[in-house]
């Protein structure tokens, strides 16, 4: 796919309605798996993190069919310490997606850049928040 016909540039996002009920309004981060926008849920007016998987990976039917498994065992796990999945879907020129409950806040790379050296109490608090999201998913 070329950068022009690929669904899935910044460009072409921006503003486009996904899943006929999701804008997109801006990127919040990106890796090699994909981007993540925030979006507006059009009929409710709330904000939506979006994962759009970029169209190498999305192409992968196996890749795909685990993303999809992936997708909805986690839009049944709620968790104070994990981000809930809403919905996922793909869309008539391919673009592959997953709705998340959007949070403000900092991510633990932000955290570690703003904070390192972070005291033990900070490495236990992290740390105790990871364990318990994992021990809630077995």
């Amino acid at each position: 796919m070329t950068a022009t016909s690929d669904p899935t540039s910044t460009g072409k996002l921006l503003g486009r309605t996904i899943g006929a009920r999701y804008r997109i309004e801006e990127l919040i981060g990106g890796g090699a798996m994909g981007d993540v926008y925030r979006a507006k849920h059009v009929g409710l007016g709330t904000d939506v993190a979006v994962k759009i998987m970029r169209p190498s990976v999305a192409d992968d039917s196996k890749f795909k069919e685990r993303f999809y498994r992936e997708a909805k065992a986690a839009s049944r796990f709620v968790h104070a310490n994990s981000v809930r999945v809403m919905d996922f879907g793909q869309e008539d020129d391919g673009l592959v997606y997953l709705i998340m409950e959007y949070l403000r806040g900092r991510d633990l790379l932000a955290i570690l850049q703003d904070e390192w050296p972070l005291s033990d109490e900070r490495i236990v608090d992290i740390l105790s928040a990871i364990d318990a999201k994992i021990a809630a998913e077995r």
